[in-house]
C-alpha cells in the first residue's frame, strides 16, 4: 500500500478540494477530517525558491 502524504500547508485552510476519484467529482472537507478518515500524514513537501 502507498503512504499518503499532503503538504502540511493545507492544514491552514478551513477545508481543502481534492479529486472524488471520477471526472467531475470533486470532495471539500477539513483536512484534520481528512487525515481521520485516510490516515494521511502531512509534512513540508515544498522547497523555496532561490534568486539565484
Amino acid at each position: 500500500m502507498f503512504k499518503t502524504i499532503i503538504d502540511e500547508t493545507a492544514k491552514k485552510f478551513d477545508t481543502i478540494l481534492f479529486s472524488g476519484g471520477k471526472i467531475g467529482y470533486q470532495i471539500e472537507m477539513n483536512a484534520n477530517d481528512l487525515q481521520r478518515i485516510i490516515s494521511c500524514s502531512f509534512e513540508d513537501l515544498l522547497e523555496e525558491e532561490t534568486n539565484d
